[in-house]
């Protein structure tokens, strides 16, 4: 399903645009959407690995041991046709997650961030 993306959104969005680099340049409109869209997308990922939501409590300890959890966030560089992009990557108190949209292959990882 692809969201629908109003004129009033887009003018919110805008509103402090007075030149390209506002919008294109390293620390621009662009940029940080790439960046806010990734983080939502791994906690997302980490709530359907973990089976609850951010601020919920966790599911009852069972056999195995106590439920894994969230821990915080650590940093990781992606690079993209725009440049490196700083996300915020939520690890889990047992490391059981590798997120499929964010591969790790070393000190930095490379993740297609275009619109093709």
């Amino acid at each position: 399903m692809k969201p629908k993306i109003t004129n009033a959104l887009l003018d919110e969005l805008l509103k402090n645009y007075s030149q390209p680099a506002d919008l294109l340049g390293p620390d621009g409109l662009l940029t940080e959407l790439k960046k806010r869209l990734i983080n939502r997308v791994l906690d997302a990922e980490l709530s359907t690995h973990l089976g609850y939501d951010k601020h919920q409590s966790p599911p009852e300890s069972s056999a195995e041991g106590p439920p894994n959890a969230r821990n915080g966030h650590s940093s990781k560089t992606l690079r993209s046709d725009d440049g490196k992009l700083a996300i915020k990557v939520p690890p889990t108190a047992t490391a059981s997650l590798s997120p499929p949209s964010c591969p790790s292959t070393g000190a930095s990882s490379t993740a297609s961030t275009s619109a093709s």
